[in-house]
């Protein structure tokens, strides 16, 4: 729309009769009192994600410390060595050779092989599920500081100035224009950063959950009432 053209003007009945007034031109750019509005909005958002992420990468990482110093208490891994064990694996062959209604039977001497070792086996899946969980929970929490070096606003960047006297300068002496850009693009680099977070938090998720129902299998096995 033309920026020079004519107000539209509009018939109002008022206490004078109908008088003719002009309506304001709204070419819906935003103002500024807006864009900074929606600065700061965006950039309290990100942040918001960002302490959501790691706030469950933690819980994540407190869940699978439990299992896993269950394990560690059980000394699980010195009876790994036995899976190799060839007859083992005979066993695991005619276990699954059979058909499925036989596999119940925990009794039978073609069974036992299986149902001997599963607890171990189990153990195997749950404790390589839950470290590869806690090594992405990890990745998830630990600190980016990667960041534009010129910035207003990402304390690495601030810290680069000689002085506060020089930085603080370089604030009051932006425009408003300036101190909204800056905070824009720092919400796009913690854009970049929580998108990194979330994909180590859903790796970390989905092996935990292998690793929980791991876990859960072996305690309903190998723990006698």
């Amino acid at each position: 729309m033309n920026a020079d053209a004519e107000p539209a003007q509009a018939n109002v009945v008022g206490a004078e009769g109908i008088v003719t007034k002009d309506i304001p031109h709204n070419d819906g750019s935003a103002t500024g009192s807006s864009m900074d509005g929606f600065a700061r909005h965006l950039h309290s958002y990100v942040r918001e994600q960002i302490e959501l992420a790691d706030k469950k990468a933690g819980a994540i990482l407190a869940l699978v410390a439990i299992f896993l110093g269950y394990f560690h208490n059980q000394q699980v891994v010195r009876k790994w060595p036995d899976l190799v064990n060839p007859g083992l694996w005979k066993g695991t062959k005619r276990f699954f050779s059979q058909s499925p209604p036989t596999w119940l039977d925990t009794s039978a001497t073609a069974n036992s092989a299986f149902y001997d070792q599963l607890p171990t086996g189990l153990s195997v899946v749950a404790v390589i599920s839950l470290l590869i969980s806690a090594a992405y929970a990890f990745v998830t929490v630990a600190p980016r500081l990667r960041g534009s070096r010129d910035g207003l606003v990402f304390w690495n960047a601030i810290t680069r100035y000689k002085s506060a006297a020089i930085y603080a300068e370089r604030v009051t002496n932006s425009s408003a224009s300036e101190l909204t850009s800056a905070v824009l693009l720092h919400s796009y680099e913690l854009s970049r950063i929580c998108r990194r977070k979330y994909r180590g938090l859903i790796r970390a998720t989905w092996f935990a959950i292998v690793g929980a129902a791991a876990a859960l299998a072996y305690l309903a096995i190998s723990v006698k009432p």
